[in-house]
């Protein structure tokens, strides 16, 4: 079983992965781009993944609220 601080960490270590080779694909003999990866940087996606994810649950939310469930529940297929 993957618990959320491991699936997290392997979200990390393949956005860390692919920043890696496109900055190994762009480089090239007249100019090299460095990769350049803080502790804020992993912090700022993390927010940004949750904040997306409220978000998300938010418009959920509000759509099903509005939905006449008995209504729905008394159409036939």
């Amino acid at each position: 079983m993957v618990t959320d601080c491991h699936r997290d960490s392997l979200g990390c270590l393949i956005g860390y992965g692919l920043a890696a080779g496109i900055t190994a694909l762009l480089s090239q003999e007249l100019f090299r781009i460095p990769l350049v990866v803080s502790a804020r940087t992993f912090l700022y996606a993390a927010l940004v993944v949750m904040l997306s994810a409220i978000a998300s649950s938010v418009s959920i939310g509000l759509r099903l609220q509005q939905l006449d469930l008995i209504a729905v529940l008394q159409t036939r297929e």
